[in-house]
């Protein structure tokens, strides 16, 4: 049974009596009932640390923290140059649609600095999907094979390097794809106007995102506890809802990034990112409008298939 409760999600984010749904037995179970080899995905699994429970998690953060700590001083030296590059469009007049054009490059460029090899992950890669519990077994052999071909990416990059750095690399490549590019995408559509184009510089560019790409995060309750004003059983699902941060002020979006040890690793990266894309839009010497952003159908993530925007030269 899964409990939905719209309290602060932190509180359930830190409980001690929760901790992360068991998605690697899941997709082990399921794999053996529908007669698959999902082997590359379960073994995946154990290297993400919102898939492991807190014995296991420690030092496979610690693994992940270490790859981001050493990229991230080059990555941010290089951040003004890649948003500048990505999102020129915006900054000339024409029709564009946004996710393949801009946001999907930026997040994959930003991606293959931070794991250290080209992921070549496609607009319609499902990688990201090991969370989703409503795909189809066509769908899970596609994930299945992209994993395999991720991690021979890996291998052939960095052929003298253990598995558990290798582990870490490919997380990186799952965990911020369609993380932070459902992040950028419904930002976007959340910022742009829809009736009549306004110059860019005029939007209101805020210090955080005010959407999230990651809309909610799951924890299984270990033992019984009351999480607000609502008792959980042990065994239960509880869903901590991230995006009623959407309707909070600026300074409390940060926590779309979780609470706890699981807080996200590739927060601070992100709020830079972002902070380089509110610098080059305050600038803009452009008006856009929004034409349409329908919303892909996902799970898991929050994320815009397509972003039609018209920019034109006020």
């Amino acid at each position: 049974m899964r409990v939905e409760i719209r309290d602060d999600p932190a509180d359930i984010l830190r409980s001690p009596a929760l901790d992360v749904a068991p998605y690697g037995a899941r997709h082990a179970a399921l794999a053996l009932r529908l007669g698959l080899d999902l082997s590359a995905t379960v073994d995946a699994l154990e290297h993400i640390p919102l898939a492991l429970d807190r014995a296991r998690h420690p030092p496979v953060r610690r693994a992940i923290a270490g790859l981001i700590a050493a990229a991230s001083p080059d990555i941010r030296a290089e951040l003004p140059a890649l948003v500048a590059r990505h999102f020129a469009p915006f900054l000339r007049s024409g029709h564009l649609e946004a996710m393949t054009g801009v946001v999907q490059p930026c997040v994959a460029d930003l991606l293959a600095r931070l794991a250290g090899f080209e992921i070549g992950l496609g607009p319609g890669t499902l990688v990201s999907r090991i969370f989703s519990q409503a795909l189809g077994p066509a769908r899970r052999r596609r994930m299945e094979d992209e994993i395999r071909e991720l991690r021979a990416r890996i291998a052939r990059a960095f052929p003298a390097t253990g598995e558990d750095e290798r582990g870490a690399r490919l997380a990186l490549a799952i965990l911020g794809h369609d993380a932070l590019t459902g992040t950028l995408g419904s930002s976007l559509a959340a910022l742009l106007p829809r009736d009549a184009p306004r110059p860019l510089a005029g939007l209101d560019w805020e210090a955080t995102p005010p959407r999230t790409g990651v809309p909610y995060i799951d924890r299984v309750a270990v033992a019984d506890v009351q999480i607000g004003s609502r008792p959980v059983d042990r065994g239960e699902t509880v869903r901590a809802r991230l995006d009623v941060y959407e309707h909070a002020p600026a300074a409390a979006r940060s926590a779309f990034f979780g609470a706890g040890t699981h807080l996200c690793l590739g927060r601070p990266l992100s709020l830079d990112l972002w902070a380089e894309l509110v610098r080059l839009m305050a600038a803009a010497p452009t008006a856009a409008r929004l034409l349409a952003a329908p919303m892909r159908h996902d799970d898991v993530f929050h994320i815009p298939e397509r972003l039609e925007v018209e920019v034109s030269l006020p």
